[in-house]
């Protein structure tokens, strides 16, 4: 049987025990924490208030102990932080290009100009494997949601499926005459669309490796493709101005929305809505578009004081929207009512990532921009709650929250890759 498995948080300050049955029991710390503040002290009266829960604690007294030293000297470097950084990662020998969590949390990947792509272990902070097939960039990835296989695209050309727990090469996907920008999946995971460099975009089915389907009509780079909820429809975004909107059985474009008066940056369904679309271009405008409606928007958003709006997200459940830009500007908008909330102000450069931490009830917002700073924002309040420095005057690519756990992953144009968590491990 295997032991239990504790940790500190330190927001708010508690020690987790998941016992062998996964039942979870959270230990409050309510001392005042200090610089006086003294471990074994917390650790009587932790035994006092808990006794109950005494066998467990006096097993691991010593981890506990020290795990306690560093949630004293992290909470009173500053008592309102509430990330810290774990670890560093130096991870490729060229720049990176994107990085990502796998569902479960328990891995993350790094994927590079190099060619290459690393699954690190999210608690030991060690290498699982490298995959080294691609002969170019790997500019996109994507998790099945049982974490059991991978799926890249890369500027070679080529997708290719893995085995998401060795790295083993499961199948190489042939058609692209240029390269591939971005993958994904479809609901049920048994096709992939792909966005590519030869201005066209193909549905490759999985179990027989073969592309069913090109979608042609683009000007210029596709860079955007994803499938809807029932895979009926393939959405489009491309370097030309222009989405279209595709019929997954004929090929058909079935929508051309050509508003934008510059390249797109973005666009996506939204998850709960598929008959909404937005867009959101280098003309400084974000576009929401009802298909039952046709091809004319149906809500312009002109926010970012005429700049280019870099980043964007929408919720899990549909409701929000946000938009990052060349104004230094984070604009929130209520998908649903078609109005902006409010906006967020505090980055002095250009924002570059934005993300909704997803597993969140508070709704909290990540940002990241082209000085290296990266701050978190509750969506509620529109307050930031925290300031990150990750990386001095160095340019943000991205960050990103873990669905699972309490983590921050952040990676800059200088090649590193940095952890934060409201953790702190007790070591066996």
């Amino acid at each position: 049987m295997e032991d239990e498995k504790l940790k500190i948080n330190i927001y708010p300050p508690q020690i987790e025990i998941q016992k062998n049955d996964n039942q979870k029991i959270y230990i409050k710390i309510t001392d005042n924490l200090t610089n006086e503040t003294k471990p074994e002290s917390i650790y009587q009266n932790l035994i006092a208030q808990n006794a109950n829960e005494q066998p467990i604690l006096d097993k691991y007294k010593n981890q506990i102990i020290s795990a306690l030293e560093k949630l004293i000297s992290a909470s009173t470097i500053n008592p309102e932080k509430e990330f810290h950084l774990e670890k560093t990662f130096q991870c490729h020998d060229l720049p990176l290009s994107k990085i990502y969590f796998n569902h479960q949390g328990n891995h993350f990947l790094t994927c590079s100009y190099d060619g290459n792509a690393i699954l690190w272990d999210r608690k030991t902070g060690t290498t699982k494997y490298t995959i080294k097939y691609h002969a170019n960039t790997i500019n996109s990835a994507v998790f099945t949601h049982d974490d059991k296989f991978l799926l890249t695209g890369s500027f070679d050309n080529l997708s290719m499926l893995f085995n998401a727990e060795n790295g083993i090469r499961i199948k190489t996907f042939e058609g692209h005459d240029g390269e591939i920008v971005e993958v994904n999946f479809n609901r049920d995971e048994n096709m992939f669309c792909t966005a590519s460099m030869d201005l066209t975009s193909k549905i490759f089915d999985i179990e027989t490796g073969k592309s069913t389907m090109t979608f042609e009509g683009h000007d210029d780079v596709v860079f955007k493709a994803s499938f809807n909820n029932d895979s009926s429809l393939v959405l489009t975004g491309s370097y030309d101005k222009t989405c279209k909107l595709f019929d997954v059985k004929t090929g058909n474009a079935l929508f051309d929305f050509k508003e934008h008066t510059a390249e797109i940056t973005n666009c996506f369904f939204n998850p709960k809505d598929n008959n909404i679309i937005i867009s959101n271009s280098n003309d400084g405008l974000c576009k929401i578009y009802d298909i039952r409606n046709g091809e004319k928007s149906v809500k312009t958003f002109d926010d970012h004081s005429k700049k280019e709006i870099l980043c964007s997200e929408i919720s899990s459940d549909g409701k929000y929207l946000i938009t990052g830009g060349g104004d230094n500007t984070i604009n929130v908008y209520d998908v649903q009512q078609m109005e902006k909330i409010k906006s967020l102000f505090g980055h002095e450069k250009e924002l570059y990532s934005l993300h909704f931490n997803y597993g969140n009830e508070a709704k909290t917002i990540l940002s990241g921009d082209g000085s290296g700073q990266c701050r978190l924002w509750d969506l509620n309040s529109g307050e930031c709650t925290q300031i990150i420095d990750s990386a001095e005057e160095t340019e943000i690519i991205s960050c990103i929250f873990n669905e699972k756990n309490s983590d921050i992953l952040i990676a800059d144009v200088d090649n590193i890759v940095k952890l934060y968590t409201k953790e702190i491990p007790i070591n066996y």
